[in-house]
Order: C-alpha cells, then sequence, then structure tokens
C-alpha cells in the first residue's frame, strides 16, 4: 500500500505540473493575443489616418491643379486674342503690299 501511494503521489505531482503549466501557457498565450489584437487595430488605425491624409492630399493637388489650369486658360485666351490683332495686322500689310503702286 505504501508503494501505491508513493506511485500515486510522484503521479498526482506530474499531473499537477502539467496542470499549472497548461493554465500559465493559456494565460500568456491569451495576453499574447490581446497584445497582437491591440498591436493589430493600433496599425489598422494607423493605416486609415495615413489613407485619409493621402485622400486629402490628392484632393488638395486637384485643386491646385485645377486653379492653375484655370489660370493657364485665362492667359491662353489672352495670347489667342493677341494672336488675332497680329494676324489682322498682317493681313492689313499684305493688302497693301498686294496693290499696286501708284505714282503720283
Amino acid at each position: 500500500m505504501r508503494m501505491n501511494l508513493q506511485i500515486w503521489s510522484a503521479v498526482a505531482v506530474i499531473v499537477i505540473g502539467y496542470l499549472v503549466a497548461v493554465l500559465y501557457q493559456t494565460h500568456h498565450l491569451d495576453q499574447q493575443t490581446r497584445h497582437l489584437d491591440q498591436r493589430i487595430n493600433d496599425l489598422r488605425s494607423e493605416m486609415n489616418h495615413r489613407f485619409e491624409d493621402l485622400k486629402e492630399w490628392i484632393r488638395a493637388e486637384f485643386r491646385r491643379m485645377d486653379e492653375r489650369i484655370d489660370h493657364l486658360a485665362g492667359r491662353v485666351e489672352k495670347v489667342e486674342a493677341r494672336l488675332e490683332r497680329v494676324e489682322g495686322r498682317f493681313d492689313k500689310l499684305e493688302a497693301r503690299f498686294e496693290q499696286p503702286a501708284t505714282k503720283g
């Protein structure tokens, strides 16, 4: 009987050791899972923030380009008007040179 008690006590110590190890590992694994979930959530939040910043930057660049294009369109209109005036002057000069010279 004494031998049986010694064997069972040794088995009990081993089983209790395994149970404690399993409980500790489970707790540690839960902590690590929570920590990893928090890091992933933080990363997701940071990436969403960066994407929003990128969207705002792209919108601002498009607005700036639109303003620049409008400004350039106004300048092109002025240049076209000048070109029409110059072409009119050239037409007048060309008409003068085509007329026969009169001596008087």
